[in-house]
């Protein structure tokens, strides 16, 4: 009797496990998600009141050659520098203008908000470049919103060990944006604000270089698409991120609170994803979620259990060039998982037949599969 009471209990526990690893997304109780929706509905309105102040800037200088072009969805629809954006800068990014030209803002204080904050700076119209005189971690109570194009944050004018954004989301909710140097680790466990560390709504001329996100609830940093709303009513457009660049840069440790540690959905029109590390992901590493093609090369990936680059539908071309995939302690060795460098993805298709997409694979390593490498 003891006996089968302990095998009733042991196969209760793995349909319930299994039936939540399949769930991936929690289920908000009503007052949690009253909370959350107070939270986005201040930030949402704070936001909103510094856009107002922002537009006469905005408008001023697009006269003088920077306009506002929220609509973007080919690459050739925003207008890139001549030069680079900073010397070593590759891909799709690698001419964005950023802040240049434009006025230095000073972060002189570790508030999540107010008058000499990050917040305060990204918030600002116009170019601008955002530097540090200050270190530390700047812990956010709201999702920190940029939405003014032409922006720099310069995290390596920072003194002593950098800065580091934490306890909420940064959302890129525009174009021409260069972000160096920085952490961001957003750490929280609220089930109401399940987000990435940094991510948000990217239209394009993105570089992103030296940077590291961890402790994402959703991915830890997502950049492929955005929706552009034309006011009139309409049903918003999804449109790719044109001209972007992730290189240099480290994403890793989701946090596994609801079964969704993933590390990045990346993709978008005339891309670039080169010299990153992602580790101690489960999957998504990085996820392809956009039809352009997807160029990921010079990569590190490390300890994934559950898929390592995976996505994309029966449109997708892929260039993985020359990365380096090696198993780690939750990578199961004897399952096909341990060696498989791309997992594309055919269910999307409404055709009647399976189709996948186009991939071009070279150069990879997978250490301790000498068959795949």
């Amino acid at each position: 009797m003891k006996k089968n009471l302990l095998n009733l209990l042991f196969s209760s526990a793995l349909i319930l496990s299994a039936g939540s690893a399949f769930a991936q997304y929690p289920k908000i109780p009503d007052d949690v998600k009253k909370q959350s929706d107070s939270i986005m509905k201040a930030a949402t309105r704070q936001s909103d009141i510094a856009w107002e102040k922002a537009k006469p800037i905005m408008e001023a200088e697009a006269k003088q050659g920077k306009p506002y072009i929220p609509w973007a969805g080919r690459p050739t629809d925003l207008p890139q520098s001549e030069l680079l954006a900073f010397p070593g800068a590759e891909g799709g990014g690698a001419y964005s203008f950023g802040g240049r030209g434009g006025r230095v803002i000073v972060v002189k204080n570790l508030n999540d908000s107010g008058p000499g904050s990050l917040r305060d700076a990204c918030e600002q119209g116009g170019a601008r470049i955002v530097v540090f005189n200050v270190a530390g971690i700047i812990r956010l109570k709201s999702p920190l919103i940029i939405r003014a194009p032409y922006i720099t944050i310069a995290g390596q004018t920072a003194p002593g060990d950098g800065v580091c954004v934490a306890g909420e989301s940064v959302w890129l909710n525009t174009h021409d944006v260069i972000v160096r140097y920085m952490r961001f680790r957003r750490g929280e466990t609220f089930v109401g604000r399940r987000d990435d560390a940094i991510g948000g709504n990217p239209v394009g001329n993105i570089m992103i270089d030296h940077v590291s996100a961890s402790w994402g609830l959703d991915e830890n940093m997502s950049m492929y698409r955005h929706m552009y709303n034309d006011s009139t009513g309409k049903i918003e457009d999804k449109l790719g991120t044109v001209n972007i660049t992730i290189q240099n840069s480290i994403f890793s440790e989701a946090l596994d609170y609801w079964n969704h540690a993933f590390g990045s959905t990346l993709g978008g029109e005339n891309c670039a994803f080169v010299r990153n590390l992602w580790a101690d992901n489960g999957a998504r590493n990085p996820s392809i979620g956009w039809n352009g093609i997807f160029n990921f090369a010079n990569n590190v990936v490390f300890n994934w259990n559950n898929r390592s680059t995976d996505g994309g539908d029966y449109t997708a071309q892929y260039n993985i060039i020359n990365n380096y995939y090696k198993p780690g302690p939750v990578t199961e060795l004897k399952d096909p998982i341990s060696y498989r460098i791309l997992k594309p993805e055919s269910g999307r298709s409404k055709l009647p037949y399976v189709v996948f997409g186009r991939a071009y694979v070279d150069g990879n390593i997978i250490e301790g599969n000498d068959k795949v490498t």
